[in-house]
């Protein structure tokens, strides 16, 4: 199994798991690696693994969010891109967030220095693009922290609720809702 794919298998499993509990056994045979091999892969073992899932995302991110909330269309069109690029990393609303799962874990102060950022960061965006659409920095900046409440708001009930539908109702509505009353 390669790098790219190995590292795809372990942000399923964290997702599906949380951090406690996926054991180096329930990883080894979710990826038909031996313990030994996860060890040659990835040193410092779990916490490797799962710091090793987040910059992955992290590039994933740049590809794929960040490209589009910084590019010079139109604010519905960046919001859309953006939807769009959430549908796909959740899969349509059907996994967790693993920035979600490992703040809630035991282990979140040792990844909270790269997770945190990230939302940071994603707030941040949302607000410009809605401040290229006319509100003020502060209506901007509220906007969008409230957008990524809702996103991972509508996560949570989705998967509670066994249904992609209050996941995929935000994204249908999120790009107009957001450029509403400006």
């Amino acid at each position: 199994m390669d790098k790219p794919t190995l590292i795809r298998s372990l942000l399923s499993i964290f997702r599906e798991y949380g951090y406690e509990g996926a054991s180096l056994s329930k990883i080894s045979e979710r990826t038909g690696l031996g313990k030994a091999s996860l060890y040659h892969h990835f040193p410092n073992g779990k916490q490797q693994m799962a710091q090793e899932v987040l910059s992955y995302l992290e590039q994933w991110r740049e590809d794929n969010i960040f490209i589009h909330l910084q590019s010079s269309t139109l604010p519905i069109e960046r919001l859309e891109a953006l939807t769009n690029s959430l549908k796909q990393v959740y899969e349509n609303g059907h996994v967790a967030c693993i920035l979600a799962v490992l703040t809630l874990s035991e282990a979140h102060q040792i990844f909270l220095p790269q997770i945190q950022p990230v939302f940071l960061r994603l707030i941040e965006n949302i607000a410009l693009v809605l401040q290229d659409a006319g509100m003020t920095e502060d209506q901007a900046l509220e906007r969008a922290q409230d957008t990524v409440i809702r996103i991972q708001g509508a996560l949570i009930l989705s998967r509670a609720l066994q249904s992609p539908t209050p996941f995929l109702q935000l994204m249908d509505k999120l790009p107009k809702q957001l450029l509403s009353n400006i």
